[in-house]
């Protein structure tokens, strides 16, 4: 199928979001640097820019087409000067979020357990098990790492959680306070 018989068939809604994205960076954001490196990389590989802009669709957007295996359309030949490397196209990992930690007033003496502080911020906060830092537990409070940016309103509503009739009363550990409890603890070895 040439170019001329794709256009006259209808975007599909995947297509048309995709197209209406395309439409809004093209409108508002600055491409001169990603222009340059376009350029750069066809020159490298020796191929048209058409078929540079395929395969970043298909790397940024691989649920785009469904294809049965039958119908895969051929491959074309596109000449390469220089092998590909798979590490220049594999994604970074997204870098862990900035952690914060609270103090929550269950403890020991309240015989709260690990798993009940995290069913708590994962049922009432909607946290993200895998989100969830360190839990330390002391004698009359507990200490929790939480992902950066708790909206307000689950913030509120953690201070009157219960866990065994004992409010949480959550508060955010500043700097200061962080430092001060790890003296505290070396005083007490």
């Amino acid at each position: 199928m040439d170019l001329t018989q794709q256009e006259q068939q209808p975007f599909s809604k995947k297509e048309q979001k995709f197209k209406s994205r395309l439409e809004k960076v093209l409108a508002t954001a600055d491409l001169t640097l990603q222009r340059q490196l376009i350029e750069r990389i066809t020159q490298e590989l020796g191929i048209e820019l058409i078929d540079c802009a395929a395969a970043l669709v298909l790397l940024s957007q691989s649920n785009l087409f469904h294809h049965p295996k039958e119908h895969h359309p051929a491959k074309k030949e596109v000449p390469v000067k220089s092998p590909l490397r798979l590490e220049t196209v594999i994604l970074r990992p997204m870098p862990p979020p900035k952690m914060v930690r609270y103090r929550i007033d269950v403890g020991q003496k309240h015989n709260v357990t690990l798993d009940e502080i995290k069913k708590v911020f994962i049922e009432e906060a909607g946290v993200d098990i895998k989100t969830i830092g360190e839990v330390d537990i002391r004698h009359h409070y507990s200490l929790i790492e939480l992902p950066e940016g708790m909206p307000a309103d689950i913030y509120q509503l953690l201070t009157t959680v219960t866990i065994h009739e004992q409010k949480l009363n959550i508060k955010r550990v500043k700097h200061r306070d962080r430092h001060i409890s790890h003296l505290h603890r070396k005083n007490k070895i």
